[in-house]
């Protein structure tokens, strides 16, 4: 095989892209049941389908063929990119043999991997079930242990009362399912316990042994140290009967809630062993590379406060995280900062205004979902951008301060009496969160007053303050909108750039809702139902003459503006709103649904909101249909509403030439007060400014 294509390979996953199937089918491999491996080699325990973790991983311990690695298992379920994961670590292999060791777990089973996530991981990504076969086929030839330099044995569970020396190991039959029972079961599923001689395991599967039977396994077999993985241990290793056993955890907090640290053992030429442990939050955070937007400011007490506060003033800066890493230590703030308490009724005033739409996140949290949010690619090509507003003093710490996300979107904008569309620039904001600690002393308020100026075009804003110290650096490619979603009243129009003026102004928003029924629907049998990259499809098709429509909507005397969509844009918008990418067990099989009307195809995709709300909807994402062909589609839509047991649909902004055929189709049509969308103009035109094609979650 050509080491440049698996270069290629490598390049690709190493950005979190999975490859095509046809790569994929290549990736096959054949060694011993006890590879032998020498040093200096670098051991390590439980990925899990932790993709990011695993990067962090290979940037603490050196990355191949640098570094020699021993895997013990366990690369998929459970985390959200077990098919990255696994592809990564197999095209390592196969790239450099010598220097990678992978090694059978538990959960590389076709039994364990249909109920934990690897499954419907690939049929989400592939839409079938072929690469979770070909995987699983390779998985049968996988070494189920190795040997460093004739000394320490390496396995994902433990021992056996099947296996007394190496060759008994030597002589199992692996090209095989994992068992339910019997030595090759044993190796990947048994654990070590503080009672001595062999127990019955409460997993269900091996057994437990005791420090009296591996010290005799050592003995008989030359071994000084038995390495194995498989148990969750907190600080990320755990040794155990009295040093005869080490357990090595290489997914720091486990199914993204543990908490736990992970670790590695680099053991070098002299069988001298060193254990890195590392945190999944201090791996997040050390995307903070460089102050790149925004530099020091010296005065917190702005109106857009709304309060007055004699304690200390602290410097802060934004910085932005980028895709780049560097080791980064835990600070503490800037000494002297403190906070008096306030009048109850400011104090309450303010935590009605504090809250932020990332409410429902833990910092941790909300920084592991930015991470699955960045591999999406809605967010590719530096599209994707999270600000943290931290101590001026301390840029590199981790103690942030508020933070969120942009999105550079592509705009086409109608200049007032023009006929002609422009293209340019405008940004969507996300997740505004201030972590809960720090909440109420104004972090978030200051953070979007700054943002206009790093986004805003030249003369968009006025200013900058003089008193508020050195002006953040603009973008790249500055903006003429910034648009986002408030649903915190009239906070966002606090934040301005500058003492005076506002921020966002909130947007009108016309919303459109119909009720699932208990029954089933019957759809009319020339609409087609569609899977999600189907829906894709359709949308796409259709956006290529986005710009003709936009055009058509004629001269006005003031401008007009639309985000240009895309087929990222649309599958961004179809799993955002889920608590994860796996949104269920089984995740829905319908998106979208089309008709043929005329020459035309009319056709409505939607996405899910999570099934744990109190009243869990169906959005509708975007809608190409007249009165005559809308309610064959909305039955579309609330058939698969009813299938997924969601109890309304919504829709925002519809056309006004289909406020008959709603109201018919037994829909309610009323003005939002709440969770509305908020626009700040940046272009050279003032007064009215029509956001166009503003449906909801179109603005991100």
């Amino acid at each position: 095989m050509d080491p440049q294509e698996v270069d290629g390979w490598i390049a690709q996953l190493g950005q979190c892209k999975q490859l095509s199937e046809p790569d994929t089918r290549e990736i096959l491999m054949e060694e011993s049941n006890v590879q032998p491996v020498r040093c200096p080699v670098t051991v390590c325990g439980d990925i899990h389908g932790q993709f990011h973790d695993l990067s962090e991983l290979f940037r603490i311990g050196g990355n191949s063929p640098d570094t020699n690695y021993l895997f013990m298992g366990d690369y998929v379920d459970r985390g959200y990119y077990s098919v990255e994961t696994v592809t990564l670590l197999v095209t390592l292999k196969l790239r450099y043999r010598d220097r990678v060791t992978i090694l059978r777990g538990n959960h590389e089973s076709r039994q364990i991997t249909q109920v934990y996530g690897f499954y419907d991981e690939c049929l989400r990504k592939y839409g079938n079930a072929n690469v979770w076969k070909y995987f699983t086929d390779l998985f049968d030839f996988l070494p189920l242990t190795a040997l460093i330099d004739n000394q320490i044995f390496c396995l994902h569970g433990g021992l056996s009362p099947s296996i007394d020396t190496l060759d008994h190991v030597r002589g199992i039959d692996r090209v095989q399912e994992v068992p339910h029972e019997g030595p090759m079961c044993d190796l990947l599923w048994s654990d070590p316990d503080d009672r001595c001689g062999w127990g019955i395991s409460p997993r269900g599967a091996g057994y437990t042994f005791g420090q009296d039977i591996s010290e005799a396994f050592n003995h008989n077999n030359g071994l000084t140290l038995v390495a194995r993985a498989h148990q969750l241990v907190m600080e990320g290793y755990n040794w155990s009967q009295d040093r005869n056993v080490v357990t090595i955890f290489s997914a720091p907090n486990y199914c993204y809630r543990c908490g736990n640290q992970a670790a590695i053992m680099e053991i070098d030429e002299k069988l001298s062993y060193t254990l890195y442990v590392h945190s999944y939050l201090a791996r997040v955070m050390t995307n903070i590379s460089s102050i790149l937007a925004f530099n020091s400011i010296q005065r917190l007490e702005l109106e857009n406060l709304w309060f007055q506060d004699e304690s200390p003033i602290i410097s802060c800066k934004v910085c932005r995280m980028s895709s780049d890493h560097m080791p980064v230590e835990k600070t503490k703030l800037a000494k002297g900062f403190s906070k008096r308490l306030r009048e109850p009724r400011k104090l309450n005033r303010r935590k009605l205004t504090s809250v932020q739409w990332a409410k429902w996140y833990d910092l941790g949290g909300y920084l592991e979902r930015l991470e699955y949010l960045a591999s999406l690619d809605h967010a590719s090509d530096g599209r994707f951008v999270t600000w943290v507003l931290v101590p001026a003093d301390e840029p590199e710490t981790l103690e942030i301060l508020s933070t969120c996300q942009t999105y550079k979107r592509d705009v086409l904008v109608l200049p007032a009496g023009e006929a002609t569309s422009k293209t340019d620039t405008g940004y969507a904001i996300a997740s505004v969160l201030t972590p809960a600690k720090h909440r109420g002393n104004g972090y978030a308020a200051r953070m979007m007053s700054l943002l206009h100026f790093a986004l805003a075009q030249p003369g968009g804003v006025p200013p900058f303050p003089e008193k508020w110290g050195t002006p953040p650096a603009p973008v790249h490619q500055p903006g003429i909108a910034s648009v986002l979603y408030s649903g915190v009243g009239t906070y966002y129009s606090r934040c301005a750039p500058g003492e005076e003026g506002t921020g966002w102004t909130i947007v009108g928003t016309r919303t459109a809702e119909w009720v699932v029924p208990f029954h089933t629907v019957e759809l009319d049998p020339q609409v087609e139902l569609l899977s999600m990259e189907e829906a894709i499809s359709t949308f796409t098709a259709d956006a290529t003459r986005f710009k003709q429509d936009f055009e058509s909507l004629g001269l006005t005397s003031y401008a007009r503006f639309a985000f240009q969509p895309t087929a990222g844009w649309c599958r961004y918008q179809m799993i955002r709103d889920q608590e994860s990418p796996v949104y269920v067990a089984s995740p829905p099989k319908f998106w979208g649904a089309r008709i043929q009307y005329g020459s035309e195809i009319h056709y409505i995709v939607w996405t899910y909101r999570p099934s744990n709300d109190p009243a869990p909807k169906v959005i509708v994402v975007n809608l190409c249909a007249t009165s005559e062909s809308f309610p064959c589609l909305l039955k579309a839509v609330i058939s698969a509403a009813h299938g997924e047991k969601h109890q309304l649909v919504e829709a925002w902004n519809l056309d006004a030439q289909l406020e008959g055929a709603i109201e018919e189709t037994g829909g309610r049509i009323y003005e939002r007060t709440g969770q509305l969308p908020a626009l700040r103009w940046y272009g050279s035109e003032r007064g009215q400014v029509d956001w166009v094609g503003n449906n909801k979650l179109h603005w991100c």
